[in-house]
Order: C-alpha cells, then structure tokens, then sequence
C-alpha cells in the first residue's frame, strides 16, 4: 500500500482502524506525508517504510499495536500516539526516529519490548512504562507532562531533558558508548541514576 504525496504537505485519513497484516505500507513523495488514524493501529504483519521526505509520520489517535510488522528500510521520522502502546521486538526503529506520546488521558508503554531512538512525552496527563524501557538517544519530557517509571530499569543512552515531571523508585541507567556527552536536565527528583558510559 502506497502513500504517496508530491505537491505540498498532505494528511492522509483514515476515519476509523488502521490494520497491517502482510505486506509493505510506504510513505512516499517529495513533500512532507502525514497519515493520520482517527482509531487505533494494529501492526501484526509485513513491513512499514518511507520513501521519500525525511519529515513523514504517522498519527495515531489510539492505541498502536505492533506485534509482527517490521521497520525496514526507511522509517517515517515520527510516530504520534494519542493511546497506549504495545510492542515485540520486531519494533526497531531507525537513526533518527521519534516517538511521541500526546494522549489527553494516562497512557501506558507495554509489551514485550520497548525499544525507541528518541522519545518525547507530550501529553497533559502521565505516561507510564509497564516494562523497562530502551532508549538509544533523547528523552525529552514536556511541561505539563508526566513519565512515571515505576520500579524498572530504564537504559537511557544521551540526554533526559525534564521540563515536567518524572515519578517513580527505580533506576535510570545511562548506557552511551559513542564518546558523546550526557545532559541531565531535570528540576524535578530523578529516580536512582547509575552511569555506564564508556
């Protein structure tokens, strides 16, 4: 299935579920694509990629679900999700890739796997991780926002930029190993920090 766009920014619709099962869904066109899913994404199947404009994205209003589709390729540089989110491991996303949660009320991260490039928490309510998150770059949290860790481990790998708030008794571990410096830039209390860079 092809999403294609190549005169001027475009939101494509999609007025209830979005369902992938088998196949490919490419983004593509030489303007920046948006496909907005008024429901919720279920992704058991096939692959998601981008060909074409580096700033393309997909926004869900609910929940996203991946459970068998893989990332290949190119992926669109953002996902919004306004519900909750459950992944496998065959959600990895790409250089560059960020998630963004801007959901009206809580949501959750759950699942099996929780693997994000960067990821933003933007929503008025709190976030809250079920599992132990793996974050290879930026955590950025907005004000107004909450991220509620609870008692995991949490591998974070550059900066954690808190303009919200951050709840929770477990452990921060900051894993960067590129040589690159580490931010931490948090007004409000930091669950238990361990730093492993090398």
């Amino acid at each position: 299935l092809l999403f294609s766009n190549s005169a001027g920014a475009h939101v494509t619709t999609v007025g209830s579920n979005l369902q992938l099962t088998g196949g490919t869904l490419t983004m593509s066109g030489t303007n920046v694509t948006t496909l907005h899913v008024l429901g919720s994404a279920s992704l058991s199947g096939g692959n998601l990629t981008r060909s074409g404009n580096i700033s393309d994205a997909i926004d869900i209003d609910g929940d996203i679900i991946f459970a068998g589709t893989v990332v290949a390729g190119s992926e669109p540089s953002k996902i919004r999700c306004g519900g909750n989110w459950v992944a496998d491991a065959n959600f990895a996303p790409l250089t560059n890739m960020e998630v963004i949660f801007d959901g009206a009320s809580p949501q959750t991260i759950g699942g099996s796997a929780a693997n994000f490039y960067n990821l933003t928490v933007s929503n008025t309510s709190t976030l809250v991780l079920l599992i132990e998150l793996d974050l290879e770059k930026d955590l950025l949290i907005n004000s107004g926002s909450t991220l509620s860790m609870g008692a995991l481990t949490h591998a974070l790998g550059r900066d954690i930029t808190n303009n919200g708030t951050i709840t929770g008794t477990g452990l921060v571990r900051l894993d960067e190993n590129s040589g690159a410096s580490v931010t931490l830039n948090s007004p409000s209390p930091l669950p238990s920090v361990e730093v492993v860079k090398t």
